[in-house]
């Protein structure tokens, strides 16, 4: 999904912590139906979005295994092409990876997620 979904143009990371910067495409077939004349990134996506963006991070692919708390806090409306970060703290155990998301442009946040990573 993420190929053309969603370009991250720099991503940091440091022991535990990470964040990742882009833009969503809103050419992307998934907003002809969410909304077509006004689009919005389904939370759905968001979160598929996190997961496989923490699995660049951490070089390993991963799925979402619970969502412990997701909110939705501001719509992300992909044709105003806001730069979007996704902050991430996490750690790891036997495998799993409980992850901390916040999702934001500029100082507004967008989505705190939650989730454990298998």
């Amino acid at each position: 999904m993420l190929q053309d979904f969603f370009s991250n143009n720099s991503i940091q990371i440091d022991n535990g912590t990470a964040s990742v910067s882009g833009a969503f495409n809103e050419t992307h077939p998934v907003f002809l139906g969410h909304f077509p004349k006004l689009p919005i990134v389904p939370g759905a996506c968001l979160i598929e979005t996190t997961s496989e963006l923490f699995s660049q991070i951490i070089g390993k692919k991963v799925s979402v295994f619970r969502a412990k708390n997701v909110k939705f806090l501001q719509v992300i409306y992909p044709n105003r092409q806001d730069v979007v970060t996704f902050s991430f703290v996490w750690e790891e155990s036997d495998g799993n990876y409980d992850l901390r998301c916040t999702v934001s442009r500029s100082d507004e946040k967008c989505a705190s997620l939650q989730l454990l990573l298998k």
